[in-house]
């Protein structure tokens, strides 16, 4: 494991191996493993960083785009949000109450970052890549202040709730769906994972089985990017 830097992010990587997936969601000791491959995955992007995208956004395509991106605080959690990102002492705190939909076109803002590497796609992490890489950094998991759930790329399926060893039976892209803006809330629910400052879930994939919807933010939720390589042998 390694760490890597690009457009103002910092990589780990994680390398191409074969891991017990199912512990990790049942504490089960099963000596099944599951093959991945190799990917990086950034630091919890920061209040300041997700700026430099508003600024940019808002230089490029004016107000209205700008607005789309801002932070999207449910009601009940908005004046605790706002107050969040007004404060200057938080630059370098994580970018709280960003939508799945915001997470997601910054990574593809970072994609096309002139000094991002061509090679690489831009993305938030599937739950198989957010487990294997939380198994290795603990310290992602605890309930303290500064520790918070975070989104995934996939799509919450309900069939999970009462049985996640499924979970190793699908494919990485199983939960991708890529919903429209048009369809009803109960379409647009994104799998988090992971404890925060305010709850504590047994294992990192209990969290899952909470309904949180792409177009809202939350103050207990932030995100990483991650990259693969666009052609991988």
């Amino acid at each position: 494991m390694m760490n890597t830097q690009t457009s103002a992010q910092i990589y780990t990587t994680i390398k191409s191996s074969k891991f017990p997936l199912k512990s990790l969601y049942t504490g089960d000791k099963s000596k099944i493993k599951t093959k991945y491959h190799e990917f990086e995955i950034s630091d919890l992007v920061t209040v300041g960083e997700y700026k430099v995208f508003l600024e940019a956004m808002y230089n490029d395509s004016g107000e209205f785009v700008y607005n789309k991106y801002l932070h999207q605080p449910t009601m009940n959690e908005k004046t605790a949000i706002d107050a969040f990102w007004t404060n200057k002492n938080f630059e370098n705190e994580p970018a709280i109450g960003v939508s799945w939909e915001s997470a997601l076109a910054y990574c593809k803002w970072i994609e096309k970052m002139p000094d991002s590497d061509s090679n690489y796609s831009y993305r938030l992490p599937n739950v198989y890549e957010w487990l294997i890489f939380s198994s290795q950094h603990e310290e992602i998991n605890l309930t303290n202040w500064g520790n918070f759930s975070e989104w995934t790329i996939n799509a919450m399926d309900e069939s999970l709730n009462e049985n996640f060893s499924k979970l190793k039976k699908y494919p990485l892209n199983t939960f991708e769906y890529n919903h429209n803006e048009n369809d009803p809330q109960v379409l647009k629910r994104k799998i988090v994972l992971g404890n925060n400052f305010m709850e504590k879930f047994k294992f990192p994939i209990d969290a899952a089985v909470r309904s949180y919807y792409a177009n809202e933010g939350y103050r207990t939720i932030g995100f990483r990017i991650l990259r693969t390589q666009t052609h991988v042998n």
